[in-house]
């Protein structure tokens, strides 16, 4: 189903029912910006698995990440 940013502002109850059943395509301007789809049970595990798994003491700020990155060409 494919329908607009305003559609899904004015009736989010009704897309979070269908896209129980069917993915829901938004909308602005003519261009697809998002994908409403239902959680994909194994995706889930998946992902819950990671959880947990990175390194360091969860400070995962914008500013942190870069700095670390430039770190490595210096």
């Amino acid at each position: 189903m494919i329908i607009t940013v305003d559609d899904m502002e004015n009736d989010v109850d009704k897309y979070l029912e269908i896209v129980q059943n069917e993915e829901v395509l938004i909308t602005e301007n003519d261009k697809l910006i998002a994908v409403l789809s239902k959680p994909d049970d194994e995706k889930m595990q998946i992902l819950s698995s990671l959880v947990g798994i990175a390194k360091g003491d969860g400070d995962v700020s914008l500013d942190k990440i870069k700095t670390e990155r430039l770190s490595k060409y210096n």
